[in-house]
């Protein structure tokens, strides 16, 4: 370490804890209680630092304060945050429009980098709408967003399969 060194730490719940209390809620009921105060994040969210603000059937919103740890060897955010975010978001909102027992798993997410990321550019707020549920397969377009000045960062497609929980 050269003297310069940043530690951080991280705490987080227990997955399979969190899973099993999940079994039984809706998607969308999944988000509100994880909005609402009544479920952790889960580790990753805590990890990265990023968490759900906002649900409804078909649409999920999340947000970002970017920090130094985010940061990738080019001096800025890594692309990795938003790949997280726009899977996170987009999953939230295919999410968000399954009864209890059924989930979507991403099967393919594509993104666009617009504008890089620093801690300049502060908040940022990632949202997804899903465009298209059927019965096994579903899609979903989200959009990375400073909240400040609403510059376009990022942007994606993602395609979830429909399974049991």
């Amino acid at each position: 370490m050269t003297g310069t060194a940043r530690s951080r730490t991280v705490a987080w719940e227990d997955p399979h804890a969190m899973r099993a209390r999940n079994r039984d809620r809706s998607g969308l009921a999944m988000a509100e209680a994880t909005i609402g105060g009544g479920e952790p994040r889960c580790p990753v969210w805590e990890l990265l630092d990023f968490g759900i603000v906002e649900a409804r059937e078909g649409f999920a919103a999340f947000t970002c304060e970017p920090a130094e740890f985010h940061y990738g060897y080019l001096g800025q955010v890594a692309n990795t945050l938003a790949f997280v975010l726009l899977d996170s978001a987009s999953g939230r909102a295919v999410n968000s429009t399954l009864p209890a027992g059924v989930r979507a798993i991403t099967v393919k997410l594509d993104i666009d980098t617009i504008a890089p990321i620093t801690v300049e550019t502060g908040r940022i707020r990632c949202e997804a709408r899903v465009r298209h549920r059927g019965r096994q397969i579903a899609t979903a377009e989200g959009a990375l967003v400073a909240e400040t000045g609403g510059a376009l960062h990022a942007r994606g497609r993602a395609v979830f399969a429909i399974t049991g929980y």
